[in-house]
């Protein structure tokens, strides 16, 4: 259900602006991903990122889950970190030494056991965790199945 509506948005994309799409498809180069879990190679094709645009909507994304979960808005820093791709644009919220598969394994054990959240888990889900005491709150954000991105919300400046 979840490539459906992949495919269907994409097409509806490409019928409403054409010229995006074709300049989107000259700028692409053949790859090959590596599965971190499995080891499995796939062939597939680079796209070109607009990361600014991409960060942009992450965070107003989990402003948005922020509010709609807690029934209140965020007044402090915050930040989403996409883990799919490591980071959106030039000025990622962790400036850590650390591999990120690392961090994502520890984000997912962190969330192992929180409640998920979401009407359509084949598009979208998420996960809250607070920390006892503390004031702050992590998001986990989970599209299509794998695609993951953990949202940081501290009191302190974003």
């Amino acid at each position: 259900m979840a490539r459906q509506q992949v495919a269907t948005k994409l097409k509806r994309t490409n019928e409403r602006r054409p010229a995006l799409g074709k300049a989107i498809l000259r700028a692409t180069k053949d790859v090959t991903v590596i599965d971190s879990a499995s080891g499995i190679e796939h062939d597939a094709v680079e796209v070109p990122l607009d990361g600014g645009r991409l960060q942009r909507v992450l965070d107003l994304i989990g402003l948005g889950l922020y509010r709609h979960h807690f029934g209140k808005r965020w007044v402090g820093g915050f930040r989403v970190h996409p883990d799919f791709i490591g980071s959106a644009d030039s000025s990622p919220m962790l400036n850590l030494d650390t591999d990120p598969l690392i961090l994502f394994h520890a984000a997912e054990k962190l969330f192992a056991t929180e409640v998920k959240y979401g009407e359509n888990p084949d598009v979208f889900w998420y996960q809250v965790h607070e920390p006892r005491g503390k004031n702050l709150c992590l998001m986990r954000l989970v599209f299509y199945d794998g695609c993951t991105a953990t949202a940081f919300f501290s009191d302190g400046p974003g």
